[in-house]
């Protein structure tokens, strides 16, 4: 299954799809910066742990729909701490 499109108006999805191999807590927190986040030491603890989860979910509970739950609730946190 292809990976969804990056919203046009959400420019930091493109680059964390893009950024294979930076470790996670510096990209976490570079895209929240980017995302202009107010706290984005803060956001990228909440997306690292979104990540962790869906991962330990879909590997130990074979949950194939793990991935899009997170990110539908990466977007609510995104949007919230812009927004805020």
């Amino acid at each position: 299954m292809a990976p969804a499109a990056a919203p046009v108006d959400r420019p930091w999805t493109v680059r964390a799809i893009s950024s294979c191999g930076t470790p996670s807590a510096v990209l976490n927190t570079d895209l929240a910066r980017e995302a202009a986040a107010s706290d984005p030491a803060g956001l990228a603890g909440q997306l690292q742990l979104l990540y962790d989860g869906a991962n330990i979910s879909a590997r130990m509970d074979r949950d194939r729909s793990a991935g899009i739950r997170a990110r539908a609730a990466a977007v609510t946190l995104l949007d919230a701490a812009i927004a805020g």
